[in-house]
């Protein structure tokens, strides 16, 4: 559950994170802020909203000030 106290530069449905042919990949759903997948912004203005995951890229959603930061695994 995400609170509400501070601004949160996260969208109800930011970001869509989906697997085609064995690949993964992620998709920002229009988000106003943006999504960060290893340093290049999806959406935000951007024409890009769509990238490919690797094991362990970093995605932080929102702006690069957004707490919400993870990292992508594949664990077989």
């Amino acid at each position: 559950l995400l609170e509400d106290s501070e601004p949160m530069n996260v969208s109800r449905e930011h970001l869509l994170i989906g697997s085609e042919g064995g690949a993964f990949y992620i998709l920002d759903r229009g988000s106003t802020c943006g999504t960060i997948v290893e340093g290049e912004m999806l959406g935000d203005g951007s024409a890009i909203r769509q990238a490919p995951l690797e094991d362990h890229d970093v995605i932080i959603v929102g702006t690069s000030l957004s707490r919400y930061i993870f990292k992508f695994r594949l664990d077989f």
